[in-house]
């Protein structure tokens, strides 16, 4: 019937909409939370970092630079340190021209005031650690411990270089080993420079966070579109059930009474018969 066929739909629309109510709870409940107290606490940490960097003499009343670009005279990410000591260049000077800040790295306990001097320790610090292996700390910047390790790549077979920043936050640098280059130091100093932009990325995402909890509270308290008309609907669908039963009552009865009327004629027929025989045994007899 055409009622049933549109209750129907409706009730299948309706298992969907409710679907999509319990997805709603769960993020409002649990996602939602979780990722909002992920964010705050990095938040958190990372402002800690930025006040540690600041208090540091080498950061001190000297603004943060933008991001140097990367020098590495030779890049690998699958080979051993080369012990080339002839291309040392003027690397050096160019660093300086593009951050005027004091520079200081302490690796392996010593501190180097020099870029390509602290570059070439800090590379050689990666010959004792093993892919696989934790995170060794051999140096300081900024007040940050600096820590290398190596991955190994089982699809391509190459051994990648990674360096670590660990204050409050744990920061995972790409790392390359060249001849003479200072890339990884640029990339430590880099990544240093940069957490005021981190700081702006993660609190961007707590407001997108934010944003989702409004949207999706709004979206789990909508009440069901069309629950008037599948309500009425299923009213309609009960009062037709009700007539089609008291039908089918009524035929029944009529049933009833016909078989009764049945039996009233052949119990009267047997009466008959009855007295029938009985008559003429009186007669016999007389």
């Amino acid at each position: 019937m055409e009622v049933d066929s549109e209750v129907m739909k409706l009730q299948i629309l309706k298992r969907n909409f409710m679907s999509n109510k319990y997805r709603y709870e769960a993020d409002l409940n649990i996602k939602l939370p979780e990722k909002k107290a992920a964010l705050t606490d990095t938040i958190s940490r990372v402002k800690k970092d930025i006040e540690m960097r600041n208090n540091d003499p080498i950061y001190v009343n000297v603004p943060v630079q933008v991001s140097l670009p990367i020098e590495d005279d030779v890049q690998s990410a699958s080979v051993d340190q080369s012990s080339d000591s002839d291309s040392k260049g003027d690397s050096t000077d160019k660093e300086k021209d593009a951050d005027s800040r004091p520079f200081e790295m302490t690796i392996m306990g010593k501190t180097y005031d020099n870029r390509t001097d602290a570059a070439k320790y800090l590379n050689a610090c990666f010959s004792k650690v093993v892919p696989g292996e934790p995170a060794l700390e051999v140096g300081n910047y900024a007040g940050f411990a600096i820590k290398v390790f190596k991955d190994m790549d089982y699809i391509t077979n190459h051994v990648q270089f990674k360096i670590q920043l660990k204050g409050s936050m744990t920061y995972t640098i790409e790392a390359s080993i060249s001849s003479s280059g200072i890339g990884n130091v640029t990339r430590i100093t880099n990544a240093v420079n940069g957490l005021d932009k981190q700081l702006t990325k993660f609190e961007e995402r707590l407001q997108t966070t934010n944003d989702a909890i409004v949207a999706t509270r709004a979206e789990y308290e909508k009440p069901f579109a069309k629950e008037d008309r599948l309500n009425e609907l299923l009213q309609r669908q009960q009062e037709i059930v009700h007539i089609l039963s008291e039908d089918d009552e009524k035929k029944d009865d009529a049933i009833d009474t016909e078989e009764i009327s049945e039996s009233n004629v052949d119990d009267n027929n047997v009466t008959s018969l009855d007295e029938g025989y009985n008559s003429i045994q009186h007669r016999v007899v007389v």
